[in-house]
Order: structure tokens, then sequence, then C-alpha cells
């Protein structure tokens, strides 16, 4: 439990170097030890949740990579694939489970280029009258 600090307390010289803030919530606590960092449980746990994303993280880089590499290669087949194979094509890409997560992502059917989740997206439409995410 957090002692609540009496704004008399601030005044107080004793209390002074006592005072220290909390790394989280930047509140004031008053530390009952010298190395008391966070105010309570909630704060020390959110301070040192594990924030990653493709800038800090080679791992996360690696794999934003990999999953935008197999994005633009299925692309590329569809667009080799002869013109009387292409909707069975398309079938088939659509409903393998391992695709779902393309197909469906919505960063790539907001996208301004054509991509292989937009072309998926507009087959699903004109055959079956439903959005790609409407067929799952």
């Amino acid at each position: 439990m957090t002692k609540v600090l009496n704004p008399n307390d601030l005044l107080d010289p004793s209390t002074v170097d006592r005072i220290r803030r909390c790394r989280q919530c930047d509140r004031p606590l008053e530390a009952q030890r010298s190395t008391k960092k966070f105010c309570g449980d909630r704060c020390r746990q959110s301070y040192n949740r594990v924030r990653q994303n493709a800038a800090s993280s080679q791992a996360k880089s690696r794999e934003q990579t990999e999953y935008y590499d197999r994005v633009n290669y299925a692309f590329e087949l569809y667009n080799k694939c002869p013109q009387q194979v292409r909707d069975a094509w398309l079938q088939d890409y659509i409903d393998n489970p391992t695709t779902k997560k393309i197909v469906c992502n919505p960063d790539l059917l907001r996208a301004e280029r054509d991509n292989i989740a937009k072309v998926c997206h507009h087959y699903v439409v004109r055959k079956y009258g439903v959005s790609i995410k409407g067929y799952y």
C-alpha cells in the first residue's frame, strides 16, 4: 500500500531526500528503502513489460521482412499464372489455412498498390458476394 503524502511533508527537510517519483507514472512516493522505484506492483509490471516492434527487435524485423517477402512472392506467382487457371489458383490460395494472416491483413487491404490480399478480396467479392473477412 502506498502512503499518501501530505503537502506539509514536502516542506519538511527530513523527508525531502526520502521522496522519490515512480518511474512509471511519475507520482511522488515515499520510499521505505533507498531502492524503491515504483509506487506499486501494477506500475512495476507495466514498466518492465516488453515492448518490441520491428524498429527495436532484430527478430521482429526479420519476421516482418519474411512476411512481406511471402506477400510479394504470392503476388508474383499470381501474375505469372496463365489467365485460365488464375481463379483456381486464387481459390486454393484463399483456402490454404496458412495464408489467412496475409489475405485478411487490414494494412494490405487498405494499401494503395495492388497486392495478393486485395486480389483475393476482389475475387471473393466477385464470386461469393462477401468480403474476404466475411468469407472466413
